[in-house]
């Protein structure tokens, strides 16, 4: 829980976007997990900026001499209101009746008036609604979300990744395959106590991978030579490599894309034999992802939050983890990205 809270000064100057980048993403990731500077900054910036009367009145040049006086100084120093005068300024000039000759002009002179009034008030809303609602460090550069949902950052994606990316940020959560439980399987059921596994397979086990010739991985077993054998579960073909002393093993030959193995290591020692896994541990299966999938993917920007995200929806959980903890390291205040990790750990329990 944040504890230490932000001083006037740092309010203020964060505000009026009065400090370096760096600074404005550091006070920033302190206002997304603290609700009392959230408060702070918005009764400042509700103080600090013009009412909508004001806006409107020195749009029609109403203002009284000390009061456009304190206005002036006002939009010399904020972006925010000279933004929202300036759009005034326009939709007034654009929406400018013709000076009326007969009475009933007042009417529709005045219908005018009010549908000017509300596209201002409806733009000034839509200008809040860009504000971001946090901003994050990546590694392809600084990456928002507007309050609206709308993604800053990451322009070389197509709109269905960034599409993506925006949902993930919104929902604090990345989504994964819906057929990954198939991967995986329940634990066999045994009669009796199941003795405790010697060694066992470390990866890939329960996603997808990439690369069609992954790299299979366990546990030493002392003194052991271990022999890793692989089947497609569609054609029945099986791959075996030669007896090994290394804990890993990459197959000969591509594998298939849009296949799904299963695999698992006979280890020999002693002239005994012991097989990974063993019940009750469910078989060891992966997706090897088809061939659309994988061209889209490896076309990815050096983005860990985009990587992350779109690794994660296609089933790469272990690469999807890998980036998401560069992001973390990244941005270690962020709650968005602790809450993304968070849930890639969940969907892979």
């Amino acid at each position: 829980m944040t504890t230490d809270h932000l001083t006037e000064r740092d309010i203020d100057r964060y505000s009026r976007r009065e400090m370096p980048e760096a600074d404005l993403l550091r006070l920033g990731d302190h206002i997304a997990d603290c609700a009392e500077c959230r408060r702070r900054l918005r009764v400042r910036r509700d103080r600090d900026h013009l009412t909508e009367e004001q806006l409107q009145a020195c749009v029609d040049g109403q203002l009284e001499t000390i009061e456009q006086r304190a206005v002036a100084s006002h939009l010399e120093r904020c972006a925010q209101c000279r933004g929202e005068v300036q759009d005034l300024r326009e939709f007034a000039a654009h929406w400018k009746p013709l000076r009326p000759h007969w009475h009933w002009y007042g009417a529709v002179a005045a219908g005018i008036a009010v549908v000017a009034a509300l596209g201002a008030l409806w733009m000034r809303g839509d200008r809040k609604n860009r504000q971001p609602l946090f901003t994050l460090r990546d590694s392809s550069g600084v990456v928002s979300l507007d309050r609206s949902g709308r993604l800053a950052g990451l322009e070389s994606l197509p709109p269905e990744q960034r599409e993506l990316v925006a949902s993930a940020l919104k929902d604090g959560r990345v989504a994964l395959p819906s057929n990954l439980r198939d991967l995986t399987g329940p634990p066999e059921q045994l009669m009796g106590l199941a003795e405790p596994a010697e060694f066992r397979l470390l990866s890939p086990a329960g996603g997808a991978v990439l690369s069609d010739r992954p790299n299979l991985r366990w546990s030493a077993l002392d003194g052991a030579k271990y022999t890793a054998t692989l089947q497609d579960e569609t054609t029945g073909a099986v791959l075996s490599s030669e007896a090994l002393q290394d804990t890993s093993w990459i197959p000969r030959q591509p594998l298939s894309r849009g296949h799904v193995y299963v695999w698992q290591v006979t280890a020999m020692r002693g002239g005994r034999e012991t097989i990974a896994p063993r019940p009750p541990a469910p078989p060891a299966r992966f997706l090897v992802v088809d061939a659309v999938t994988s061209s889209r993917l490896e076309r990815l920007p050096q983005s860990p939050l985009a990587r992350g995200v779109l690794f994660a929806q296609a089933g790469l959980l272990e690469d999807a983890a890998t980036e998401l903890k560069k992001l973390a390291e990244q941005n270690p205040q962020s709650q968005t990205v602790r809450s993304l990790v968070r849930s890639l750990r969940e969907g892979r329990q």
